[in-house]
């Protein structure tokens, strides 16, 4: 009996591991993301100063950048005058980039926009 209340608790705590992923800090967050999608390359760097740097590539070969600001609050990144290309994302595109507020998950190593039929992914780069 004693064995099963053993491996229960054992199984427990492997589980409470593998669910628990709390919010990552703001000095985790900092760094260089870069993603893809549809044609798209995205390069956004966050910096300690709450600010953020962002290049976008589209698929006919112009090149656009932004600055803006960035605050987390718990796993919620929001950035400010972030450049959105999914245009099913943003009202009114047309697929046209548009520089709007945004706000990410924030996971440990990257960043998620999820809307629920789809989602996009910014992945830290290794330092």
């Amino acid at each position: 009996m004693k064995k099963w209340i053993l491996m229960f608790l054992l199984l427990a705590g492997c589980l409470f591991w593998l669910l628990h992923d709390p919010a990552p800090s703001e000095e985790e967050v900092v760094g260089l993301y870069t993603g893809t999608h549809n044609g798209y390359w995205d390069r956004v760097e966050l910096s300690k100063d709450h600010k953020f740097t962002q290049i976008l590539k589209t698929p006919k070969g112009e090149t656009m950048k932004s600055t803006g600001t960035w605050e987390l609050t718990h796993k919620a990144l929001d950035m400010r005058d972030y450049i959105f290309f999914i245009d099913e994302q943003v009202e009114g595109s047309g697929d046209k980039p548009i520089k709007t507020s945004l706000t990410f998950t924030a996971y440990r190593e990257m960043l998620i926009r999820d809307w629920g039929t789809g989602f996009y992914r910014l992945s830290q780069q290794k330092k």
